[in-house]
């Protein structure tokens, strides 16, 4: 079982109120569309949901496991995507 990330690929909006029917879910913004074993776009574009494992324990508790969060500050983060970033891409 796995877990998506909550944005859309195509402009970032939450997946919040998304639809799955016959194994695909479906944005509920501008209606893009991803295989729900594996979270590859299945029409609008190319890519796949950022997706985590999860567990669910006997007691019935869900654990996610959510890659580590980024180091340093904000300002430290955004100057090393500033330093790989392509204008026009």
């Amino acid at each position: 079982m796995i877990a998506f990330d909550n944005h859309c690929l195509h402009t970032g909006a939450a997946l919040d109120g998304a639809t799955v029917r016959d194994g695909v879910l479906m944005c509920p913004r501008h209606f893009w569309r991803y295989d729900v074993p594996d979270g590859t776009v299945r029409s609008g574009g190319t890519g796949a949901l950022p997706s985590y494992p999860v567990t669910i324990d006997p007691d019935g508790g869900v654990w996610v496991d959510l890659p580590p969060p980024p180091s340093g500050s904000l300002r430290d983060q955004l100057l090393r995507h500033v330093q790989t970033w392509e204008r026009g891409r």
